[in-house]
């Protein structure tokens, strides 16, 4: 595999991790708790069981339906796309 090809899975990975360590970060120094950083800025731990400010909150269910539907959809469209020449 060459190193162009590596690029993208390399950035993904390194999001995800950086994504897991700041999660962990704010368990760890945060969890139910307030952290005054500056005056006029503090942070707060909430935890949001939904989508965006909440909503569908509680339904796992239809969530890991539609990412299953949505990633078999995106893999077929990729391989259609490679069948044409037009991805690698």
């Amino acid at each position: 595999m060459s190193a162009r090809k590596l690029i993208s899975p390399a950035i993904v990975l390194l999001v995800f991790l950086l994504d897991r360590l700041t999660k962990g970060l704010v368990l760890e120094k945060l969890y139910f708790a307030s952290r005054e950083v500056l005056p006029f800025f503090s942070l707060h731990y909430v935890e949001n069981t939904g989508v965006s400010f909440g909503m569908f909150r509680d339904n796992n269910a239809f969530f890991i339906v539609f990412s299953a539907v949505l990633i078999c959809a995106l893999m077929i469209f990729r391989r259609r796309l490679a069948a044409h020449g037009a991805a690698a």
